[in-house]
């Protein structure tokens, strides 16, 4: 186990980190039965062991993405990490529960009803992050007004809604519903990219609802690390224009897409002198500026 595979796979089960200690990252707890509301979870990057002091779920990286993403995901984690399985399944408050299981190649879908149970996000949330109606209707996203969070529909490249993404405005926090779901075989605003020219590929799906306002075309990741079937995905494009966060984790995974992706026209957004740590932060005229000199 090594630091860099622990942040890898909490990047991939969007996992934010709120504090570092020494050798411990601290997190909102990602069990999906725990509404967590101050990071009360831990996991130390030398062994990726876990533990929440609030609801004792706990136990190794593998054990967590598991329950995160699910079975055959955690697969994918045995085959990064070359050492023995770590810690089997912690001792839970409940010790019947169990992490959802998929069949190899099966594609869960869950109904599109679902979203109805949502509302219209508010003015103030579209003020706050410099949306319009327009742009949230067209990807179709949602509100929750219990959690005062967005609600982000992903879908799979046939058009079966996948899952959707609860993330919140006023306190930082993501969960994915259902839990399990390989939201990394996806990417959001991928149906409604309906051009095949050119695309701005970006970390955030509120960013892409952004750029779709200011006349883009944008999808996004739901995370900072592209997926293999995620680079396929784009690869029907004639051109992706890389627009991930501007921070040390963003700026190496566009040097790793661009070297994964020989002989595809391929170029990373220029921040320039920007503080922004994401193009969401960027004023319009900047940013409409700065894509116009790398899209087309």
């Amino acid at each position: 186990m090594n630091e860099t595979l622990v942040r890898t796979w909490l990047d991939r089960c969007s996992i934010e980190i709120a504090e570092e200690k020494g050798g411990e990252l601290w997190a909102l707890c990602p069990d999906p039965d725990h509404s967590d509301h101050n990071p009360s979870w831990s996991i130390t990057t030398e062994t990726g062991q876990h533990y929440c002091f609030s609801c004792h779920f706990g136990g190794g990286l593998l054990t967590l993405v598991a329950v995160v993403l699910g079975e055959s995901a955690a697969k994918g984690l045995r085959t990064d990490d070359k050492a023995p399985p770590v810690q089997p399944m912690n001792q839970r408050l409940d010790p019947s529960f169990q992490p959802i299981r998929r069949l190899p190649g099966e594609r869960p879908t869950i109904s599109q009803a679902e979203l109805v149970l949502f509302e219209d996000p508010p003015q103030w949330a579209l003020d706050e992050r410099r949306l319009d109606r327009g742009a949230v209707d067209y990807f179709n996203i949602r509100w929750s007004a219990k959690e005062e969070a967005w609600v982000l529909p992903l879908r799979w490249d046939d058009g079966g809604l996948m899952c959707y993404q609860v993330k919140g405005q006023t306190r930082k926090f993501v969960r994915n519903r259902p839990r399990g779901t390989p939201m990394s075989h996806t990417l959001f605003g991928l149906l409604e990219s309906t051009s095949m020219d050119s695309v701005v590929l970006l970390e955030s799906p509120l960013d892409a609802a952004l750029l779709h306002r200011l006349g883009y075309q944008a999808v996004a990741l739901c995370g900072s690390r592209m997926s293999d079937p995620q680079r396929n995905l784009l690869q029907r494009y004639d051109q992706v224009v890389l627009a991930l966060d501007n921070d040390k984790a963003g700026r190496a995974e566009t040097e790793r897409i661009l070297r994964s992706m020989p002989g595809f026209e391929c170029r990373a957004f220029d921040y320039g002198d920007s503080t922004a740590t994401d193009v969401g932060e960027m004023e319009d005229e900047e940013l409409d500026r700065r894509l116009s000199r790398t899209v087309g």
